[in-house]
């Protein structure tokens, strides 16, 4: 059983979730109130390149509840609870599906500060138990490879298995929607002015963070209806990127000084490009959208990967 490096590598760069004259100003602060509920449909897309011609496209979609089940002076706890299941990652072969359909986590409790900044999964040790045994079974209805068996693939993919199996895994990847639908929160932007920043991405497979230079912009405000359209452009430093394929190379005992030749003749360019709009008040998004494209050339072969996720409101009508 082969594992494709672009695909490999697109993946790394898939789990590396983000972080974050006077001129007028918003706020991003939630006004929320315990019962507060909103429905959002969740759409998921993955299109991979070779040599400019499309060699995967996938995609999925579901609906969520975002419901406030509490709320204190100092934090709010959320309930995020999808109508259907919901796997980690489009894309998954239709012939898994039915097999994996009861290890599905559907509702995620997390909580955020008073302002409404993400604070982490509160339930997050039973969803780990749960996508592990998904990813257990996963392993066990593949066939052998002709030169890889399953049980050299568990050990050797055991890094991935951080993904599903910590609680930083589970926010940066799996349910990393949730970071985006409150990327802005705790914030007090000029709308006048583009912020220029670092940012530091969290490893998922631990070690160093992953810098990246980032701009934020407002594209409009209405001040009369209390909302904005802000974007996000953030470039990943292609340094540290290759510093954090070798590092997981390493931990799947991949031979080090060939992978790190490879990986020091590659050319790798990650970029991001959110858009957020948002009722800044009483602090609701109406749509975000998340673009990670991720190129690459390695020996004379181009590739590149496309991420996108939709979260959108769904209104009373629908």
């Amino acid at each position: 059983m082969r594992i494709s490096i672009f695909s490999f590598i697109f993946l790394c760069f898939h789990l590396v979730s983000f972080g974050q004259d006077e001129a007028p100003k918003v706020s991003f602060v939630a006004y929320w109130a315990k019962g507060d509920t909103y429905r959002y449909r969740v759409i998921k897309q993955k299109k991979e390149y070779r040599d400019g011609v499309v060699s995967k496209n996938d995609s999925s979609q579901y609906v969520v509840t975002f419901e406030v089940i509490d709320s204190t002076e100092k934090s709010y706890t959320i309930r995020w609870k999808s109508e259907t299941p919901v796997l980690g990652d489009v894309g998954l072969p239709s012939m898994f599906v039915d097999q994996v359909q009861n290890f599905q986590a559907t509702e995620v409790i997390y909580t955020t500060t008073e302002l409404g900044e993400f604070v982490g999964i509160e339930n997050w040790e039973d969803l780990s138990k749960q996508m592990t045994a998904m990813m257990t079974e996963l392993f066990n209805l593949m066939p052998d490879g002709d030169k890889v068996s399953k049980d050299e693939l568990m050990k050797s993919l055991q890094p991935l298995m951080v993904m599903f199996s910590t609680k930083e895994g589970l926010e940066s990847y799996t349910f990393k929607e949730l970071k985006y639908f409150h990327f802005p929160f705790g914030f007090e932007f000029e709308t006048n002015n583009p912020l220029v920043y670092e940012e530091l991405l969290p490893n998922v497979f631990g070690g160093k963070p992953i810098k990246g230079d980032a701009v934020l912009k407002f594209e409009h405000v209405d001040t009369e209806n209390s909302f904005c359209i802000l974007k996000q452009e953030m470039k990943l430093n292609e340094k540290d990127t290759k510093r954090v394929i070798n590092e997981v190379f390493e931990k799947m005992n991949l031979p080090g000084k060939e992978m790190k030749e490879f990986t020091k003749k590659a050319k790798m360019n990650v970029s991001d490009n959110n858009t957020y709009e948002y009722f800044y008040f009483p602090g609701v998004p109406a749509r975000i959208e998340t673009i990670r494209t991720t190129e690459m050339n390695l020996n004379g072969e181009d590739g590149k990967r496309v991420d996108s996720t939709i979260i959108e409101i769904i209104t009373v009508e629908e």
